[in-house]
C-alpha cells in the first residue's frame, strides 16, 4: 500500500487556493479603483450591505433593527416592535405575502419611508399637518409654504388732464384744506360711498393738479355702502380719536386748488376744483371749519363746527346773511359809451343754498364761425321758480387768481327760470346759436377753450353750481351727462342750447 504524502495536501499547495487569492486581490482593486471614481459612500453602503445579507444568508443570523414610529406633533416615539396591533398587522401581512413571494411587512419598512407622511395624503393636508405641528410646538426649523398674500396692484398712470362723467358712486365728502386748530399741516381728506353695495378701490387713484398729493389704492382697500374712507396727511394724528384708513404725502395750497379722483382704469370718478381759490367754493381758515358736501343736493358748503365731522354724517349748510356781491364791470350800453353797474340798491332777501336747486347743465366756448360763439345753459332741477336776482356768475382770469365777472347781478335783476326748465346766457355780438338767449352777457368778456371755468353765485354770494374744464374743442360743447347735480361732464359732439321758453 502507497504511503500518502500529505505535504502535497496541504492547502496553499492547492491550485484552487490560488485561485480564489488572486480572484479576491482582483476584487479588492475593482473595489478600490470604485471608492475613487464614484462615490465612496455610496459604494461602502451598498457593499456592507450586500456583505451583511450575505453572511445573514449563509451563516443564518441577522441583527434585527427596531423599527420607530415619531409623532410629529409631539415629538413621541415608539418602538413598532412592542406594539401588539402592529405585530398582529405585520403577521397578517407575512403571511398573505408569504404565498407571493413578497417581502415581509418588516423588511419594507424604510427608515426614509417613516420620514414622509402617508402617500395618500393629500398636498393640502401635508401643510395643514405641518402647520399644525408648528403652531403647537412654536418651532421655525420647518420651511413651510406660507399663505399667499395678495398681490399689490399695477395701477395705471392716470393723465390729469382727462375729462369724464362722473356717476357719484363714490366723491370726495369733506376737505380739510385749511388743516387744524393744532397745525395748519392737519389737513384731510374724506371719501364718501354712496351707493348700495361694496366698492373695491384697487388700483384707483386721488391726485391733485401739482401730482404733489398722489394717493394709489391697494388690493386691500375696500369702501362699505354708504360708508366713509378717512385719508390724512402725513400720520395718524390730523384727526384726533378718528383713526385713518391711509396716509398720504403733500400738502394742499390755500390760495388754489384741484383735486380729482380716477378708477382703476383712469375714468374720472369725482373732482373738486378750487383753482380760483377755497374762499368762494366752501371752508373757512381762521375758524378751521372745512368743506362739505350737502346732504340733499352734494353742492358744497362750510361746515358748521371746527374740524367739522370726519367719518360722520355731515352737517347742514348755515343761511349766510349779508349783502350780495358787488361787483362793477363796464358795459357797452350800444351808444357807444359805457357805464357802470352794481348791485341793486335794495337786494332780495337772502336765499338758502340748499334750497336752490340750479345747475349748470352745457358749456360752449367758441365755434369755426366765431370764437366768440359761446354759450353758458343752466337748468333749474327744482320743484319751485328760481329767482335769479341778485345772482352772479363769474370765469376764471388767465392767471387762475381770482374769478373775474362775466354775467353781472344786473343782467339777472328781475329773472326767473321755471321749474323743469332751462335758461340760456350767451356771448353779445359772437353767439350764432338758431335758439334766442334768455340773456347776454358783454362783448368783452368771453370764454376761453383750454382751463377756464366758471361759478355760480346766488344773492348772498354761496355758491350754486361751478365746472371746470381742461380743454372745449372748437364746434364742440361741454355737457353735463343728466340733470343731477352730481353728474359729471363730457365733450358733446353737438351743442344743443336751450332757453326757457
Amino acid at each position: 500500500m502507497e504511503e500518502e504524502n500529505f505535504t502535497e495536501k496541504k492547502f496553499y499547495k492547492q491550485k484552487n487556493f490560488w485561485l480564489g487569492v488572486g480572484a479576491a486581490l482582483v476584487l479588492f482593486l475593482v473595489l478600490t479603483v470604485g471608492v475613487k471614481i464614484f462615490d465612496s459612500n455610496v459604494l461602502e453602503s451598498n457593499f456592507s450591505s450586500v456583505f451583511k445579507e450575505t453572511l445573514g444568508d449563509v451563516f443564518g443570523f441577522t441583527k434585527e433593527k427596531p423599527i420607530y414610529e415619531i409623532d410629529l406633533a409631539t415629538g413621541e416615539g415608539r418602538d413598532l416592535k412592542e406594539d401588539e396591533d402592529f405585530l398582529s398587522l405585520s403577521a397578517k401581512k407575512d403571511g398573505d405575502n408569504k404565498g407571493k413571494g413578497v417581502a415581509s411587512t418588516q423588511s419594507l419598512i424604510l427608515p426614509s419611508a417613516k420620514l414622509k407622511s402617508n402617500v395618500t395624503q393629500s398636498a393640502d393636508e401635508k401643510k395643514k399637518s405641518v402647520s399644525e405641528v408648528l403652531s403647537k410646538k412654536g418651532s421655525s426649523s420647518l420651511e413651510v409654504a406660507k399663505e399667499e398674500k395678495p398681490k399689490e396692484v399695477q395701477a395705471k398712470e392716470c393723465d390729469f388732464s382727462t375729462v369724464g362723467n362722473p356717476d357719484g358712486r363714490i366723491y370726495f365728502n369733506e376737505i380739510a384744506w385749511m388743516g387744524g386748530l393744532t397745525s395748519a399741516s392737519d389737513e384731510w381728506i374724506e371719501l364718501k360711498n354712496n351707493s348700495s353695495g361694496e366698492i373695491n378701490l384697487a388700483g384707483w387713484q386721488i391726485k391733485n393738479q401739482s401730482e404733489k398729493i398722489k394717493v394709489v389704492f391697494d388690493a386691500e382697500v375696500k369702501i362699505l355702502a354708504n360708508g366713509f374712507l378717512l385719508f390724512e396727511r402725513t400720520d395718524d394724528n390730523s384727526v384726533s380719536n378718528v383713526p385713518a384708513d391711509k396716509i398720504y404725502s403733500g400738502a394742499m395750497s390755500n390760495e388754489s386748488e384741484w383735486l380729482k379722483f380716477f378708477d382703476a382704469d383712469c375714468n374720472l370718478v369725482d373732482e373738486v376744483n378750487a383753482s380760483w381759490g377755497w374762499g368762494k367754493f366752501g371752508g373757512d381758515n381762521s375758524a378751521k371749519k372745512t368743506l362739505e358736501r350737502n346732504l340733499g343736493d352734494a353742492a358744497w358748503h362750510t361746515a358748521n363746527a371746527t374740524g367739522g365731522t370726519p367719518r360722520a354724517k355731515n352737517s347742514e349748510p348755515v343761511l349766510v346773511e349779508g349783502n350780495p356781491p358787488s361787483d362793477k364791470e363796464e358795459e357797452n350800453d350800444g351808444s357807444g359809451g359805457s357805464s357802470s353797474s352794481s348791485t341793486p340798491a335794495n337786494p332780495p332777501a337772502p336765499q338758502n343754498p340748499a334750497a336752490m336747486k340750479v345747475l349748470i347743465s352745457e358749456v360752449m366756448a367758441g365755434s369755426s364761425a366765431s370764437v366768440d360763439d359761446e354759450f353758458i345753459e343752466i337748468y333749474n332741477y327744482g320743484t319751485d321758480p328760481a329767482d335769479l336776482t341778485g345772482w352772479t356768475i363769474k370765469k376764471k382770469t388767465s392767471s387762475g387768481a381770482e374769478p373775474s365777472p362775466l354775467v353781472v347781478a344786473s343782467r339777472l335783476e328781475g329773472k326767473v327760470i321755471p321749474a323743469g326748465k332751462y335758461f340760456l346766457l350767451a356771448h353779445d355780438g359772437g353767439y350764432a346759436g338758431a335758439v334766442a338767449a334768455d340773456v347776454l352777457w358783454p362783448s368783452s368778456y368771453s370764454l376761453a377753450y383750454t382751463n377756464n371755468s366758471i361759478t355760480i353765485y346766488n344773492a348772498s354770494g354761496a355758491v350754486i353750481d361751478q365746472v371746470s374744464w381742461v380743454e372745449i374743442p372748437k364746434d364742440k360743447s361741454y355737457a353735463r351727462s343728466s340733470m343731477d347735480i352730481s353728474a359729471g361732464f363730457g365733450v358733446s359732439e353737438s351743442p344743443n342750447p336751450q332757453n326757457s321758453q
